[in-house]
């Protein structure tokens, strides 16, 4: 019996494992990657990105709180009515939308670091606060872009610009 729950646990672990894929600088989403059902009435969406941005307590360092932050793509709630190349470029940039607000949180939790920063509170309130921002920025990209060609130019090049002013803190996974 011990053997069949830890079997169930491991298969739980491991789909939810599969269904996510970790923003990679090399690696652009493919329409395959878009595995979620879509809903009954989709309205005007051909296609939706689950990109999620997760802030993770994992120690503490001479009383100072240190945090992971991931930005995952979630296959399994991600989904596309489309293979256009334009709605894929589209829905790419959201995810590095994401992507984008995980180096942010990152670069302001090493700032709270420098100065030696011990309430785990006041990181997790710059957390909630830079991702309410991505949300409103994720919004933003779609009334502005969804329809037009040439403003989603623009949001790709500002996009790719403001990723490569924080290359520094692209998280790198060490374990």
């Amino acid at each position: 019996m011990k053997y069949l729950v830890f079997g169930i646990i491991f298969i739980l672990f491991q789909s939810d494992y599969d269904t996510l894929m970790p923003w990679k600088p090399d690696e652009k989403l493919e329409w395959s990657n878009f595995q979620g059902e879509p809903p009954g009435n989709p309205g005007f969406m051909r296609a939706v990105t689950h990109s999620i941005v997760t802030v993770r307590h994992v120690s503490f360092e001479d009383d100072i709180p240190c945090f992971k932050v991931f930005c995952e793509f979630d296959r399994s709630k991600s989904w596309t009515l489309t293979n256009e190349k334009s709605d894929l470029e589209h829905e790419q940039l959201h995810f590095d939308i994401s992507e984008l607000y995980a180096r942010m949180i990152r670069k302001k939790m090493d700032s709270l670091m420098i100065i030696k920063e011990k309430r785990v509170e006041v990181y997790r309130q710059l957390a909630r606060d830079l991702l309410a921002k991505k949300n409103m920025r994720q919004k933003e990209y779609d009334q502005q872009a969804y329809a037009s060609l040439d403003k989603q130019n623009e949001w790709i090049h500002k996009i790719t610009t403001e990723l490569k002013n924080l290359e520094k803190y692209e998280f790198i996974d060490q374990e």
